[in-house]
């Protein structure tokens, strides 16, 4: 127990990692860029905004933290954005810096877990100076990365790097209740956790970060206490807890190790 309980606290300090060691799904969009222009400039970087009034003078940029983010690909001329979740018909907006100057989209809302658009690239045209007309091409088949199947490796990844934790913690006396417990408190909360963000059902109005922490938090009492629930005989409600706690900790750590080779 003093183990358990001195790792955890270790472990406690590190927490400003979590944000960065997500393994779960989030949703993304895809922008493929055409020109219609003679001379293609060469895209240098990009950002997407939320708009917070209905005209979107006024906007927020997506915040960069772990594997959130927005980033240009110039040689393949396609942008790609990765959030832990957008909101369902939130208004947004992307600006992209070329070589010549910089070009704003118009508004486009998006209701997909993966989103994909053609974005066309205008020249001089006074009407169209600096804007970029943005077009949905998301179909079935583009669809299949964020399908509940092509997650699987992402939920497993969690679940054995957790059996493996659990099996080390009690190798000397590991019971198949321990064992199955926690097996079963992953395969539900992970079930739960991935539906929300598919689904886009997160708290309104609130920062992204704020309800991953919610999320994660959830999960954490969660599993503690069906850990407990089915263990009860054997350890406290304290020692489920912390258990849960070191569990979820250590998975995430990984993924932040991981993550870089997975994407």
């Amino acid at each position: 127990m003093k183990k358990i309980l001195l790792l955890t606290t270790c472990l406690f300090l590190l927490l400003p990692l979590l944000a960065k060691a997500d393994m779960g799904p989030k949703p993304s969009m895809t922008f493929n860029f055409i020109y219609e222009t003679p001379n293609a400039p060469k895209i240098i970087s990009g950002q997407l905004f939320y708009c917070l009034d209905d005209t979107c003078q006024k906007t927020e940029a997506l915040e960069e933290m772990g594997p959130q983010r927005f980033e240009c690909q110039p040689e393949q001329n396609s942008c790609f954005s990765m959030t832990y979740g957008y909101f369902p018909d939130k208004r947004q907006k992307i600006a992209i810096t070329f070589e010549d100057k910089i070009r704003e989209s118009a508004v486009f809302t998006t209701n997909n877990f993966d989103s994909f658009f053609d974005v066309y690239v205008y020249g001089d045209d006074l009407k169209l100076n600096d804007k970029l007309k943005i077009k949905e091409t998301t179909s079935l088949k583009k669809l299949g990365r964020s399908l509940p199947f092509f997650q699987l490796p992402n939920i497993l990844f969690t679940i054995i790097i957790e059996l493996l934790l659990i099996s080390l913690l009690f190798w000397r006396a590991l019971s198949k209740k321990i064992f199955l417990s926690v097996l079963f408190a992953n395969i539900i909360s992970l079930t739960i956790f991935w539906g929300i963000l598919y689904l886009g059902l997160l708290l309104p109005n609130i920062s992204k970060l704020i309800n991953l922490f919610y999320l994660e938090l959830l999960i954490f009492i969660f599993e503690g206490l069906f850990i407990y629930w089915f263990n009860q005989k054997n350890i406290s409600p304290i020692k489920a807890l912390a258990i849960s706690f070191l569990l979820n900790v250590c998975s995430f750590l990984s993924g932040l190790i991981l993550f870089p080779f997975l994407i």
